[in-house]
């Protein structure tokens, strides 16, 4: 198996397996904060730092509340710094369940940015707070 499919294969094993510890929040200075997993890290950021610095296919870590719906997998997520629409999979929701408006969450998922700077953020953990 080439090194880059094995990393990346580790990697969900981790995320499904719930056994990743999150790196703390970010600086006072307002600098991403970072923790080491190997290959790839993941990094806690605020919705203002996802949308002016996040690199693609940069794995990082949320904490918010859900503001809205739009159906099947469209969320709208909310910080203290902005809102970020994300994708969720209803398989990556506790329980399945659908997410309400105002609840409290963790999310951990991956920038995806195309050209024309047209940006999606694909949830692949969900935690409730």
């Amino acid at each position: 198996m080439e090194p880059i499919a094995f990393a990346r294969s580790l990697l969900v094993a981790l995320f499904a397996a719930g056994s990743l510890s999150f790196a703390p929040e970010a600086s006072a200075a307002g600098e991403p904060a970072s923790v080491d997993m190997g290959p790839r890290a993941v990094t806690a950021m605020t919705t203002r730092q996802v949308l002016d610095h996040g690199r693609n296919e940069q794995l990082v870590r949320l904490r918010g509340r859900i503001v809205s719906h739009e159906g099947g997998q469209n969320y709208t997520f909310r910080d203290d710094t902005g809102s970020l629409p994300v994708t969720i999979e209803r398989t990556k929701l506790p329980g399945k369940q659908t997410l309400r408006a105002g609840q409290h969450v963790e999310l951990v998922g991956q920038i995806l940015k195309e050209m024309r700077h047209k940006m999606e953020f694909r949830v692949r953990q969900v935690r409730l707070q």
